[in-house]
């Protein structure tokens, strides 16, 4: 009989480090993390998604500030030079306030506010809450005459939940510019401000200014001050991996010939990947914690709402977020967006649809390389966009649109697939369309996702990337797209480059269309150059060599417009 191990408890959905510690539950030890931030008198401002541990975190330092020392035996703190003399703390959390009303923020604020000076005892000012946090501060710096700690919770909640209605979210930004600015005309009485987000909205003001807010957001030292580790995750649940490989081996989720590094590769391939460095990978702690409560690959993380922001900037330019593919690559604005502008790469990043998958420094300037972090996301990912192009009441035609598609391709008919594939652009909305490759290669993942079909973009090769690849059954399809202008593209870009006067007075005749052979012509070489790039870039090598031995063809796909499709298979001989 096995004996059964003394483990800690799951710490599902518990933000207080107080009781997390209390009721003996895992706790990934930040602690040295926190030290090097607090050495300072500084004020620092964080951004992460949603559900990654960054409540813990505020809970995590309130209680280092009090002096309850206590609490962290056994963690890296308890052993350093820290000294462990109490502050007063004022712990805000943004996120309950109400947002549609600007009077009723001003009296959620002053309400909060007031209960800590209740709690403590004293009388405040004041009727606004910039004088009234003035007052606090003042207050609690001279009845413990030490200096005064700050920690708030999702400093950016009232514009996030209102940000579908620019002028409320402007109104709320105004009032938080004021309430924030606070902290750095009274830094006389403060010994740490440390606020956390999703976003870095640079309009509020908050890092501007000498001394005031440094974003550790992308700074190397704090890339690992939430998340879990690969060492973290060693530590927390290696004891637990037996019993969940037993199970999955009993519900065929594995096979019976599975290990625990088999799985251990599995949870990384869904739940991994998250960096703000290029290097170092976390996992969604939210998502890990649920995984080992429930037994179960569910998309924990995404089943919590996605950000009402993110969702309805999809729905005016659902073309823009086919920039989820990896390999885009930004150099600047990467953690700052504005209210107006709420830029696709962005606001991806700073949500967690995209993380860092590489830091290239070229010419002095810093260069992000992107990607989506992990199966978790790019499925829900997927949804986000499926949902945001077409209307719920369509997804039944687009999923049948999508079973033509994979039936062409299980039995690799080349006019099936270009009438599939025609059908699939024909039926997606207008305000979706692009003309550039990325957009093709998203709308064949969309579809096929939509039934549930195996189809991975942008895997890399050692000699190169090809664009897709679908298995079904023993067949697997390493395809390649390409895009052709048609001659409406053509015209187009000819008439946007124009000078708007010399259009006005220009005398000569339109661009002649291209007729239809010469555009048939140009599919045709492209579906060739094409299957010469996988062929020479040796796409395929990896399936013809796999075990049990596949079917492998190359597929080619070359696409114009949203009217002209060319494909072709060949099926490749081991």
């Amino acid at each position: 009989m096995k004996e059964k191990l003394n483990l800690k408890e799951l710490s599902d959905g518990i933000q207080s480090f107080d009781k997390i510690i209390q009721d003996n539950c895992l706790y990934a030890d930040k602690t040295r993390y926190i030290y090097n931030l607090i050495l300072e008198d500084a004020p620092y401002f964080l951004s992460r998604p949603r559900r990654f541990g960054k409540s813990l975190l505020l809970s995590t330092m309130k209680e280092i500030f009090l002096g309850r020392r206590e609490l962290f035996k056994g963690l890296w703190i308890d052993s350093s030079d820290y000294d462990w003399a109490p502050h007063p703390v004022i712990h805000l959390d943004f996120s309950t306030l109400t947002s549609d009303n600007v009077e009723e923020l001003k009296a959620d604020m002053t309400t909060a506010i007031r209960a800590i000076a209740i709690s403590e005892k004293i009388e405040i000012d004041g009727i606004t809450p910039p004088a009234m946090i003035m007052s606090l501060l003042k207050s609690l710096a001279d009845k413990y005459e030490r200096k005064v700690v700050v920690l708030i919770d999702e400093y950016d909640a009232p514009i996030l939940d209102e940000i579908a209605n620019a002028d409320q979210a402007d109104k709320n930004r105004k009032i938080l510019k004021t309430f924030y600015s606070v902290f750095k005309s009274y830094d006389k009485y403060l010994r740490f401000v440390f606020l956390t987000g999703v976003t870095n909205f640079s309009q509020t003001s908050l890092f501007s200014g000498a001394n005031h807010f440094i974003d550790i957001s992308l700074a190397p030292d704090y890339v690992n001050i939430c998340g879990f580790t690969h060492d973290d995750f060693d530590g927390l649940f290696s004891d637990r991996l037996p019993e969940v490989l037993d199970y999955f081996k009993t519900e065929a989720v594995l096979s019976k010939e599975a290990t625990i590094d088999d799985l251990k590769s599995k949870i990384m391939a869904f739940y991994d990947g998250y960096s703000w460095d290029g290097e170092t990978r976390v996992l969604n702690p939210w998502s890990i914690l649920n995984f080992f409560i429930e037994k179960e690959f569910g998309a924990f993380w995404c089943r919590t709402g996605s950000p009402a922001f993110l969702t309805l900037s999809m729905q005016s330019d659902p073309a823009g977020y086919s920039a989820f593919k990896d390999g885009n690559v930004i150099n600047k604005n990467l953690n700052k967006i504005d209210i107006g502008d709420l830029a696709p790469i962005p606001l991806m990043f700073q949500t967690g649809y995209l993380t860092v998958s590489e830091i290239k420094w070229l010419n002095d300037v810093r260069h992000f390389i992107l990607k989506t972090p992990n199966g978790e996301v790019l499925s829900s990912l997927l949804s986000l966009l499926t949902y945001s192009a077409v209307d719920s009441s369509k997804l039944d035609e687009l999923k049948r649109l999508a079973t033509d598609l994979r039936d062409a391709f299980s039995r690799a008919d080349a006019s099936s697939l270009e009438q599939a594939f025609h059908n699939l652009l024909s039926f997606m909305p207008n305000s979706m369309h692009s003309s550039y490759e990325g957009y093709y290669q998203t709308v064949f993942f969309l579809a096929l996702n939509s039934i549930n079909q195996s189809v991975e973009l942008k895997k890399s090769t050692g000699d190169g990337t090809f664009d897709a690849i679908v298995k079904i059954g023993a067949d697997v399809f390493v395809i390649e797209f390409k895009c052709v202008k048609s001659w409406e593209e053509e015209e187009r870009e000819e008439s946007d480059a124009a000078d708007a006067q010399e259009k006005k007075n220009a005398q000569k005749p339109p661009k002649k269309k291209l007729l239809t052979a010469q555009l048939n012509e140009k599919l045709a070489k492209s579906v060739q150059e094409a299957m010469d790039q996988i062929e020479e870039k040796n796409y395929a090598a990896m399936f013809l060599s796999s075990e049990p031995p596949y079917r492998v063809f190359k597929t080619a796909v070359a696409v114009a417009g949203r009217t002209s499709v060319k494909a072709f298979f060949k099926e490749i001989e081991r």
